[in-house]
């Protein structure tokens, strides 16, 4: 549902959180696995609290506001959707990697292009999935 009782979040400081998410699964293929914990970690935080818990997005948002590049405000309810999606793919890799499974860098891959499309493009498919599934819950 629509989160109303939840401050706007600005869109730039949003793609440039996409940006870090994107730099982070990256380092967790080619460096080392161990950046999934921070991306779970990232993932919950948004999901379950609000982007404004987070200590990364704060200090994003902060400096773009002082540059006065924070950009429109946005809906925050699509955002802690997307972070919980981030949640889970970031929880199954892990799993998997726990595992001993390489599919591992299948989810971390989706989190790859996810990311790189909310960040260059500013088009966040976990919002309109979002947005689609409120539209059936509402039915």
């Amino acid at each position: 549902m629509l989160r109303f009782d939840l401050p706007n979040v600005h869109d730039n400081a949003v793609r440039v959180h996409a940006f870090i998410s994107m730099l982070m699964s990256i380092a967790a293929v080619w460096i080392h696995p161990a950046f999934i914990g921070v991306l779970f970690l990232q993932g919950f935080v948004k999901g379950f609290f609000g982007l404004h818990y987070c200590p990364m997005y704060r200090m994003i948002e902060q400096l773009l506001i002082l540059k006065k590049w924070h950009g429109a405000p946005e809906d925050m309810g699509a955002k802690m959707f997307a972070a919980k999606l981030l949640m889970v793919a970031s929880g199954v890799a892990g799993a998997l990697y726990v595992a001993g499974i390489t599919f591992w860098m299948v989810p971390m891959m989706m989190i790859m292009l996810l990311s790189t499309l909310e960040y260059a493009f500013g088009f966040c498919i976990a919002c309109y999935a979002y947005h689609y599934y409120f539209q059936w819950k509402q039915s």
